[in-house]
C-alpha cells in the first residue's frame, strides 16, 4: 500500500488563495533581496516611461537632451496616476478622478447617487429586465 498524503498537504485552502493579501503577494515581482514590486505598478512604470520617451522624441528639436525629463516624469507619474488611489471614502483611482474633473460639470438631467463623486446621466439609462 502506498503513502496517501492528508488533504492539508495536497490541496490549498481556498481562503488563503482568494484573500487580497495572498493575491497581492502572488502578483509581486522580486527586484532585490528586500524589494518587491507589484506587476501592475511595474506595468504602469514602463508605460509611463515609454510615453515620456515618445514625448521626448517628438520634442527633440526644441528641447534636445532636456527631453529626458519627460522620461523620468512619465515613469514617476505612470504608477502615481494608474495605481494610486485618492485618500477619501471612495478610494477612486487618480486617473479616473482626473478624467471626471475634465468632463463637463453641467448637471441638467443628471442625478447624484449615494456615495458617488459624480452625477449619473439618467436620460440615457438602459432598462434591464431579469427573468427567472
Amino acid at each position: 500500500m502506498g503513502y496517501y498524503a492528508p488533504p492539508s498537504e495536497t490541496m490549498d485552502d481556498i481562503t488563503s488563495v482568494s484573500c487580497p493579501e495572498r493575491m497581492e503577494k502572488t502578483n509581486t515581482i522580486r527586484l532585490t533581496k528586500n524589494t518587491e514590486i507589484r506587476s501592475k505598478t511595474l506595468l504602469f512604470l514602463i508605460g509611463g516611461a515609454v510615453t515620456g520617451l515618445l514625448i521626448a522624441i517628438l520634442l527633440w528639436g526644441v528641447l534636445h537632451q532636456y527631453g529626458a525629463i519627460f522620461v523620468v516624469a512619465g515613469g514617476a507619474l505612470g504608477p502615481f496616476m494608474g495605481v494610486g488611489t485618492v485618500k477619501d471614502a471612495t478610494h477612486e483611482l487618480r486617473w479616473k478622478r482626473a478624467l471626471r474633473r475634465l468632463q463637463s460639470t453641467r448637471v441638467d438631467g443628471k442625478v447624484f447617487l449615494p456615495n458617488s463623486t459624480h452625477a449619473e446621466n439618467v436620460t440615457r439609462m438602459e432598462k434591464a429586465v431579469f427573468v427567472k
